[in-house]
Parts: C-alpha cells; sequence; structure tokens
C-alpha cells in the first residue's frame, strides 16, 4: 500500500513496482489479465505506462509490473479507482498472497529495482548511464538554445536545465533503464 503524501510535497513522476506470485497452472491467465489492467490503468491521467518482468523461473512464477504515472496524486486516483479494485479482486484466483509494493519517485525511478530478489545497481553503472543520457541532450538542447535565442549564459543555461531535465525523467533515462536492464540488474 503506497505511503500518505503531505500537502507539501514536490509532484515528482512515480514508478510503482507490483510484484505477484503467479498460482501454477495459472500463467496464461495472469499474462492475459496483464493486458486487461494496462489498459485499464492507460484510462487514467498521468499514465506514462507499464513495464513487465517475467519469471525466469517457471517453476515459482513470480511477475513485476512497473507501473508509471507523471505525479503521485495521478497515481493514488488509479489507486483508488475501482476499476483498480476490480481488477486485483480478478487477480486473486490466479495469484498466492497480497502483492508487494515498492515506489520510487522522481531521478531515483530510473534505476530503482523493483523486486527484493534485485539488488540496486553499482553506482559506477548508474553515473555511466547518467552520463551517456544526459550528456548528448545537454549539448544539443544547450547549443540549440544558445543559436536560436541568444539569451545570456545564466537563463539559455536554466532552459537548457528545465528541457533536458523533462526529456531525460519521461524519455530518455527510462530507455536507457530498460535497454540496460542485464547489465544494471544481472540475474544471479
Amino acid at each position: 500500500m503506497p505511503h500518505e503524501r503531505s500537502p507539501g510535497e514536490t509532484i515528482d513522476p512515480i514508478s510503482v513496482g507490483i510484484t505477484r506470485h503467479v498460482r501454477s497452472g495459472q500463467v496464461d491467465a495472469f499474462e492475459a489479465w496483464l493486458g486487461e489492467i494496462q489498459t485499464a490503468a492507460s484510462g487514467f491521467e498521468g499514465y506514462a505506462g507499464m513495464d513487465v518482468i517475467r519469471p525466469s523461473d517457471s517453476e515459482n512464477p513470480t511477475y513485476v509490473m512497473i507501473l508509471r504515472f507523471d505525479s503521485y496524486q495521478q497515481y493514488s486516483a488509479w489507486h483508488e479507482s475501482p476499476a483498480r479494485d476490480e481488477m486485483v479482486e480478478r487477480s486473486v484466483a490466479m495469484t498466492i498472497g497480497d502483492p508487494s509494493f515498492e515506489e520510487a519517485h522522481g531521478l531515483e525511478a530510473w534505476f530503482t529495482p523493483s523486486t527484493p530478489q534485485v539488488q540496486r545497481p553499482a553506482r559506477y553503472k548508474t553515473a555511466i548511464l547518467t552520463i551517456v543520457g544526459l550528456y548528448p541532450l545537454i549539448v544539443l538542447v544547450g547549443a540549440l538554445v544558445a543559436t536560436a535565442t541568444g539569451l545570456p549564459v545564466l537563463l539559455g543555461t536554466l532552459i537548457t536545465v528545465i528541457i533536458v531535465a523533462a526529456i531525460a525523467t519521461y524519455w530518455v533515462m527510462p530507455w536507457i533503464t530498460r535497454v540496460a536492464r542485464r547489465w544494471l540488474f544481472p540475474q544471479p
């Protein structure tokens, strides 16, 4: 269950990892259910996508779903909705135990593993991927802003940072994290 937010907290994008253990013989039904829950969540404002990490062990099928929303409030609207409650109720017959949740807010969502079986990546790996993702953006956007606007350096840099932060948060870093998943989170 997600934690309560205080009124003054910053609104950041949120990723929520949900781990479900699937009953033997229910994998096909659960796979169909995954498509349905993705469709249901996509109808909510702020929905930014869902990734599924499928089990590597067919004897003990454990799925991790990573739901992304633009803000905690938008995630809460989904989490507290009758549509979500109905979907969770339908999954009870296919799964064992209660789901476990892990939230990651803002930048930490880029590199946070969504299951306890996976360790956080080494800091040098997150540093390398951050550089790979941000450097080209900073150079490109910085050059475009400087050329197109002719603004003073400090103001041009501020505009560059705003644009780069948005592009990195919503598109570049989630893509880089997906592409480099096996390197970031090697399987034991």
